[in-house]
Parts: structure tokens; sequence; C-alpha cells
């Protein structure tokens, strides 16, 4: 299948921020108690998108091993990918408006519409087949860049010393 070679790399990047979450979530216990909410949402929302990334990434290959063309089997991608990725969009969404109503600063109020975005281009690659290849890999680059910001947030707090 063309464009197999990005699909394993988009695996390989979000098996890599699963990893690292569930490495920081073990041995990164705070040591003046329980992980706060905020701290808690973002470890598990980036394990959540990392491992739809993967089976995304890796979906296309198995579904174009079926005998579909690769027409097909991108817009047969693009359609679950966009199925499953609507929840995590929703609960992008939802998170946010429930860090605004606690009045809790995040830093990262990029992620929902990014989310979004990766929905419409996976839409837009049911609708366009010409196009399918390109706007889903489009939509997996933007759900990577999303467990990468949750990520780089888990780290930061981490790191920090505000309680």
């Amino acid at each position: 299948m063309h464009h197999s070679e990005s699909l394993f790399a988009f695996a390989q990047v979000a098996v890599a921020f699963a990893g690292f979450a569930s490495l920081i979530a073990f041995l990164g216990k705070r040591t003046t108690g329980p992980y706060r909410q905020l701290e808690r949402n973002r470890l598990i929302g980036m394990v959540r998108v990392a491992l739809v990334a993967i089976a995304f990434a890796l979906l296309p290959v198995v579904v174009g091993a079926q005998g579909l063309s690769e027409e097909s089997a991108w817009r047969v991608s693009a359609f679950l990918f966009a199925a499953a990725h609507s929840a995590i969009t929703i609960i992008a969404w939802r998170r946010t408006l429930w860090m605004l109503r606690e009045k809790i600063r995040d830093g990262m109020p990029f992620i929902p519409p990014m989310s979004t975005l990766a929905l419409i281009a996976l839409i837009f690659a049911v609708g366009l087949p010409a196009q399918a290849a390109g706007l889903y890999l489009a939509a997996l680059f933007l759900v990577v860049g999303i467990s990468g910001a949750l990520f780089f947030g888990l780290v930061r707090d981490f790191l920090s010393d505000d309680e």
C-alpha cells in the first residue's frame, strides 16, 4: 500500500508517547499525594489518543490487505477512524468546557480545535476519493500531535513544583 512507511512511522511515534505516559504514571507517582484531576485527565487522554493513533495508523494496511482497491481502503479506514475519533473530539470539548467552568488554566486550548480539524479531514477523506490518502494522513498527523501536546503537558506537570 502506498504511504505504508508513513503509517508505520506514525504508529511508532504513538507507541512511544503511550509508553512514556505509562512510565510517567507508574514511576512518577507523586510523593505529595495522588495525581490532580487535570493530571489524571491528561494522562488518560494521552494514552487514549495514542492507542487510537496506533490502531488507525495500522488500519489502512489491514483493510488494503483484504483485497479492496487502495482508494476504497483509504475511504473505509477514514470512515472507521472518523467514527472512533468523533468520541475523542466530544471528550476534548467536554473536558475544555469543564476546565472553563472550574476556572482551570490548561495552557493547551488548541487541542479541541485540532481534534475537530482531524475529524473534518476524515469526513472529507470519505467523500473525496482522490484526496482520501492525504486527508487521512493529515488527520493522523493531528491526532499524533494531540498526543504529543498531552505528553508535553504531562511532563510539564510532572516537573512542576507548583501545587
